[in-house]
């Protein structure tokens, strides 16, 4: 039996949108719990619709606005390719209303048109390697969820190429992938989210955030290495004052030795783009190509100060035990630092 949808009039990204998102789950959110999104895990979902973290505002993102406000041409470039109409809409899944879609267009025959503008790097990817591409890849799974929310047989992916000109892919429908995503969707709604219960969070990508006694250990280490930090910043500035006097006693000399002070100058080559050198040969390599030349990583430890003892967009009334971690340290008389 062919499934319906149940249209749901929203003007996307008004209030009311927003709080008809939150009562179930997007396309978005089914590919990152279904483990296909490298943006979000299953715990950022779970903890941003349980209130306890606040979704990172995109609103100033570059990449963002750029997408927004090409949306509309990039779906009239699509009508004028298909001669047909694609309008914006939002629905929910006939057999479980808490799947749900904000479609960037469904056509005439009722199939969803997913609009990407994404960043020049992307386009040459797909550009080069079409179905193969990181990003088609990616965004297939968005649109097999719309697919299956509107009860189509296919769907489209566009990609915006700036200049009045898009490329655009027929997305058929894959059972195998929406029964994936239909099945980890509802296995989390009835665990996670109606359980309040946390996912498994993934090292590699959640937040570490302390719990019990870790939270206060933490805290007073944090503390300490704030207070150094911070003096170690205030000696810092206070030696580019005599730095910039030896510099000018130097002249033009590019090395000085006294005082036990040395002193040498140098003028440091710019690296080479090697992508734009072999574009200028006419070679164009993926990131994914360009990967199997590079070096060796390394792994690096990266410590910096944050302007709040708390974790970024975690919600303090959603947090308690956080609230009360912070509030223990900030009355130890040892650690006075804030």
């Amino acid at each position: 039996m062919e499934m319906m949808m149940f249209y749901i009039e929203l003007d996307q990204r008004s209030d009311a949108w927003f709080s008809w998102r939150e009562k179930g789950i997007t396309a978005t959110e089914a590919v990152a719990i279904s483990g296909h999104s490298p943006y979000m895990t299953p715990w950022r979902v779970w903890a941003e619709k349980t209130g306890r973290v606040a979704p990172a505002d995109l609103s100033k993102n570059p990449n963002v606005q750029y997408g927004i406000s090409h949306e509309d041409e990039v779906r009239s470039l699509f009508m004028q390719k298909h001669v047909d109409v694609v309008m914006p809409t939002c629905g929910e899944f006939e057999d479980n209303r808490i799947f749900r879609a904000s479609f960037d267009g469904l056509n005439s025959s009722g199939e969803p048109v997913e609009i990407k503008c994404p960043s020049d790097s992307t386009l040459e990817d797909v550009l080069a390697r079409r179905e193969k591409s990181d990003a088609y890849q990616l965004y297939q799974w968005q649109v097999q969820w719309q697919i299956m929310v509107a009860g189509a047989k296919r769907g489209w992916l566009v990609f915006y190429l700036g200049n009045d000109k898009i490329m655009d892919f027929e997305v058929a429908r894959n059972d195998a992938m929406i029964s994936e995503m239909q099945t980890a969707c509802q296995q989390f709604w009835e665990k996670n989210i109606l359980r309040d219960k946390a996912p498994d969070k993934i090292p590699e990508r959640d937040v570490f955030v302390p719990k019990g006694d870790d939270l206060i250990a933490w805290g007073r280490a944090a503390a300490d290495y704030r207070r150094i930090k911070e003096e170690i910043d205030r000696l810092t500035a206070l030696l580019e004052e005599p730095k910039q006097r030896l510099l000018t006693l130097m002249g033009d000399y590019k090395n000085a030795d006294f005082y036990g002070v040395t002193v040498c100058q140098y003028t440091q080559k710019g690296s080479i783009d090697y992508k734009q050198v072999l574009a200028k040969r006419g070679l164009l390599l993926t990131e994914q190509e360009l990967d199997t030349c590079r070096r060796k990583s390394n792994e690096v430890q990266k410590v910096s100060l944050s302007k709040s003892e708390f974790p970024q967009n975690f919600i303090p009334e959603k947090n308690e035990e956080i609230c009360e971690a912070i509030r223990t340290i900030q009355t130890d008389r040892n650690n006075l630092c804030w």
